[in-house]
């Protein structure tokens, strides 16, 4: 199982946002170039396993406040959700593989503040990340 996690870094000082997802699809792809478009130049770290992302949710968060999961599956859920005390204080964009009921309500215990589904609009998901930068930016004690 191939995951891809993306770590981009200096949208403000000290500050970054991690993108996950272990999908394939036309879906990642437009995402990263639309995020890329709208945050040029941002410095990217690559993970490829979902023992990566523990790892790395793990350590201290400092300046991560914002979290994109592209999920691919129901098991990729269900590893995700293993990790839900550790995300449990970062605002979440989680698109989810289906509309199913039960992935929607898994998805939920991960209190996203977004949600969406793998079909979704990939522009509408960057406009939200960048309003939630810039949010968590205006927010931040200097």
């Amino acid at each position: 199982m191939l995951v891809i996690i993306l770590l981009f870094k200096g949208v403000i000082e000290d500050m970054a946002f991690l993108f996950y997802t272990n999908s394939s699809g036309k879906t990642k792809k437009q995402l990263q170039e639309i995020i890329h478009a709208r945050m040029p130049g941002e410095e990217m770290e690559v993970y490829r396993t979902f023992d990566s992302l523990s790892n790395r949710l793990l350590r201290p968060l400092e300046g991560l406040s914002v979290a994109v999961l592209l999920v691919s599956s129901m098991e990729d859920l269900s590893n995700i959700l293993t990790l839900c005390n550790v995300l449990w204080d970062m605002r979440l964009i989680l698109i989810l593989p289906d509309r199913n009921h039960e992935t929607i309500m898994k998805g939920h215990q991960l209190r996203p503040r977004f949600l969406t589904h793998a079909d979704c609009n990939p522009t509408e998901v960057a406009e939200v990340l960048c309003n939630m930068l810039k949010k968590y930016t205006q927010m931040r004690p200097f």
